[in-house]
């Protein structure tokens, strides 16, 4: 709500534990705000940072806006899709295929509770040392519905998980939002309490 543009270069961890990993910055909050509050925001991950290390490298370039709108996300829908991303550097290999398969095998299963017959895209990226900065791997997945709501779930690699089960961490986070219907999920909702106080 400023009068000129803003860019910012930020180093430190980009998918470390106790929150959500980078690409759902990207695929879930950013999309939100550009959607729902007109908010132009264009973020770029120069080097990732891996738990427990840290060390990315992002910048992030914001337009002003006047005012923002109020938002109103009360209508779920119907699902459209759900994709994801694995991201990793440095892991064994077949660890990022074994927590994509994990994933996506959890949320199907989901969607065809719920009714669904679509499948789920996962894709998988392994960065070498120029993208990253010591060894680790998270997910995120993303579900998109009709009405515009953007959900997500992540998780992290984590020496002490198998990597079936960070996949499946990722896939219960989105599926609790999935099954209860809700339009925004717990990571989401507290991103969005200070747009929603600055906004008319």
């Amino acid at each position: 709500m400023s009068g000129s543009s803003w860019k910012l270069d930020l180093k430190g961890g980009t998918d470390v534990g106790m929150s959500p990993a980078w690409n759902y910055l990207t695929d879930v909050t950013l999309p939100t705000l550009r959607k729902h509050l007109g908010i132009q925001v264009e973020a770029t991950c120069h080097r990732r940072g891996y738990y427990p290390k840290g060390g990315g490298h992002v910048s992030l370039s914001i337009e002003p806006v006047k005012e923002l709108p109020g938002i109103n996300l009360v209508d779920f829908g119907k699902i459209a899709k759900v994709t994801g991303r694995v991201t990793s550097s440095g892991l064994p290999e077949g660890v990022p295929e074994r927590i994509r398969r994990s994933a996506v095998d959890a949320v199907e299963a989901t969607l065809k509770k719920l009714g669904y017959g679509q499948s789920v895209s996962v894709d998988v990226t392994i960065h070498h040392d120029a993208k990253a900065f010591g060894s680790g791997g998270s997910i995120v997945l993303v579900a998109e519905t009709e009405t515009g709501c953007y959900l997500g779930g992540s998780a992290v690699a984590e020496r002490e998980l198998k990597s079936e089960k960070v996949g499946e961490i990722a896939a219960a986070s989105l599926s609790q939002s999935l099954v209860h219907g809700y339009c925004v999920d717990e990571h989401l909702q507290d991103q969005l309490i200070i747009f929603m106080a600055l906004s008319s």
